[in-house]
């Protein structure tokens, strides 16, 4: 279950597994986290097949494999696979991976994040795009950046946004509340929500 319960944006500390799961039909989602902070002995770990996974490993050491691949992460480092995986990780890692159920992705793996991202994007933050859609409308991976003591408007997005702060901090308000955000922690916006 979520720590943060709220109609606009929920997020995890501790987790692993399945932490949610969006059947929308234009964009089923499955959101899941591992780390290895609250349980040391928590190591292995399966994301199911049936879609795309995406991820990103904010910090430790972790090991993710599908049936082609086996790719060793450090700190910072994001990837793409066509399908589900398993993951093996080290003490005192967070890793997040989103899944696009029905969707068969590509296989791609970078990083470290840079300090800023690349594109401009809504007042004064940045973007870069870590790993772009094959096709028009497909999933995509990017990094947000946010400046120190920045404002952003609030605004929508017409599809799911998830992920995890990768360093720093900040406060997210929506309509709901006040929501503290640090490095570590999984947060998950329906799409259309505030």
């Amino acid at each position: 279950m979520p720590n943060g319960l709220t109609e606009a944006f929920d997020y995890w500390d501790e987790y692993w597994g399945l932490l949610y799961s969006d059947d929308d039909v234009r964009f089923p989602t499955q959101l899941w986290g591992f780390e290895s902070f609250t349980d040391s002995a928590r190591t292995l770990g399966t994301v199911n097949h049936g879609g795309a996974t995406f991820g990103f490993l904010q910090t430790g050491k972790a090991t993710i494999r599908d049936s082609v691949i086996e790719w060793n992460l450090l700190p910072e480092q994001w990837f793409a696979l066509p399908d589900g995986l398993d993951v093996e990780l080290q003490p005192y890692t967070r890793l997040m991976i989103s899944q696009r159920r029905g969707f068969r992705g590509i296989s791609a793996m970078g990083g470290p994040i840079e300090t800023v991202g690349r594109l401009r994007y809504i007042d004064g933050c940045s973007d870069s795009l870590l790993c772009a859609p094959p096709i028009f409308g497909a999933p995509c991976l990017n990094f947000l950046h946010f400046p120190s003591n920045i404002h952003q408007t609030p605004h929508t997005h017409p599809s799911t946004r998830a992920g995890i702060v990768a360093r720093g901090s900040g406060t997210c308000i929506t309509p709901t509340g006040r929501t503290e955000l640090c490095a570590g922690r999984i947060f998950y916006i329906p799409r259309n929500s505030i």
